[in-house]
């Protein structure tokens, strides 16, 4: 079976729609998971046995699936870009390993450099922001 984990958040919260596009691949043989509402994505991901896994969304997707599974992927992971910028996607497609046409994944969230952020560590895969951009926004929306 074919299991994909969407970001109902991604694209403009368009993320389900855009993974329902994985039915002109597959076919009706696959079930959609929101990645979000799953606790414990490492267990998860052992308790899906030989289905086959992929993960539907943008670069804030890919990011947060790599912080769940730091040090505990065991599992071939396929990526489907459904967001709305996929910088990732652009910057890897032309040389990632394809598997049925989807990127593997592992190989771009495993051996991830780190930040620290008021004690917090955690992996990145393509950037970090602390904010600073979306109050930029804010302010730019406020004085408009």
């Amino acid at each position: 079976m074919i299991r994909v984990l969407y970001n109902p958040l991604a694209n403009n919260k368009n993320g389900k729609i855009e993974a329902e596009k994985l039915k002109q691949t597959y076919g009706e043989g696959i079930s959609f998971e929101d990645v979000t509402k799953i606790t414990d994505v490492p267990a998860y991901l052992d308790a899906s046995g030989d289905d086959t896994i992929v993960l539907a969304g943008g670069d804030g997707t890919i990011n947060r699936f790599a912080c769940d599974v730091c040090g505990k992927l065991r599992k071939k992971i396929l990526y489907y870009p459904a967001g709305s910028g996929n910088d990732f996607y652009n910057d890897v497609r032309d040389t990632a390993e394809r598997e049925n046409g989807l990127v593997v994944l592992n190989p771009y969230i495993t051996d991830l450099p780190t930040v620290t952020v008021a004690g917090k560590t955690q992996p990145f895969v393509n950037g970090i922001g602390y904010g600073i951009d979306g109050y930029c926004c804010e302010e730019g929306d406020r004085h408009r």
